[in-house]
């Protein structure tokens, strides 16, 4: 009996916690969050900026779901959606134009240009779809970090912009999973040959990621960064043998982007002990 009511219990928590609206806060602390952990290391922390910062991303993420949905959905009205979502992603490039660099801005500003990829749909099987989630995933994943820790510290050692470039297989693998759990949530399930060795590639770049990690800090070997990596492989293997059958497609978005931020706050934390 106890053993049924704390299997209920997990479950409610697990319902809970894959609230599908949830993906507009995790989405965003994914592209930010390592980059917030290294800066307060330097214990600098500008409040303001990363709220701004944190508003960008959320921008973003807003403005990439809804070009998905435009790039499905071609008879709908793109030209109100693309002018709202860019009014507000220019109005903060504007704040920090005037409060830190035009660097900065440039940064920022590719990732504004890579998200419009996604008002285009890309197919999983055609080469093009490589470029669009290199691009997008390089973007959000790794200068979304690295302007985070320069926004808010002002210094990005060359050793920190090299570790973050482990996170981005993380990334890539999230951003796979979400595009192909959209395109079955719309009936437009694609085949062929075109990239079938990089899907092969990105769909297990979680492990690969985890594999680059043992071999990148195998000079000061950590045993707690070891166990906590180890343990981190439980959450796309449980993925991909029990919530994929059991979720629907928003909740596994979600569930996917609490992936990212149990790795974000990995790799924040080890890279700064």
């Amino acid at each position: 009996m106890n053993n049924e009511s704390q299997m209920i219990s997990i479950e409610s928590i697990l319902h809970q916690a894959t609230t599908p609206w949830l993906s507009f806060i995790l989405a965003p602390l994914g592209y930010c969050f390592i980059g917030l952990i290294l800066a307060l290391r330097q214990q600098q922390f500008q409040l303001l900026h990363f709220v701004v910062l944190f508003l960008f991303f959320v921008a973003v993420y807003l403005q990439e779901n809804s070009y998905r949905k435009l790039a499905l959905h071609p008879e709908k009205k793109k030209w109100p959606v693309i002018a709202l979502t860019n009014i507000i992603l220019f109005a903060i490039l504007f704040y920090f134009y005037q409060t830190v660099a035009i660097r900065v801005v440039l940064l920022l500003f590719a990732i504004v240009l890579f998200n419009h990829t996604n008002l285009f749909e890309v197919k999983v099987n055609e080469v093009s779809y490589i470029y669009h989630l290199l691009l997008n995933g390089i973007a959000k994943y790794y200068i979304a970090n690295f302007v985070t820790v320069y926004v808010l510290s002002g210094n990005v050692t060359s050793a920190i912009s090299a570790q973050l470039f482990q996170y981005v297989l993380f990334g890539l693998y999230v951003s796979h999973i979400k595009t192909k759990l959209t395109e079955r949530k719309e009936g437009k399930r694609h085949f062929g040959p075109a990239a079938a060795i990089f899907n092969v590639f990105v769909s297990l770049s979680w492990l690969v990621g985890t594999v680059v990690y043992y071999l990148w800090y195998l000079n000061h070997f950590n045993i707690l960064g070891i166990i906590l990596f180890s343990l981190s492989l439980l959450i796309p293997i449980l993925y991909q043998i029990h919530f994929r059958k059991q979720y629907t497609v928003n909740r596994l978005i979600t569930y996917l982007h609490w992936y990212l931020v149990v790795m974000s706050v990995l790799y924040g934390f080890l890279i700064t002990i």
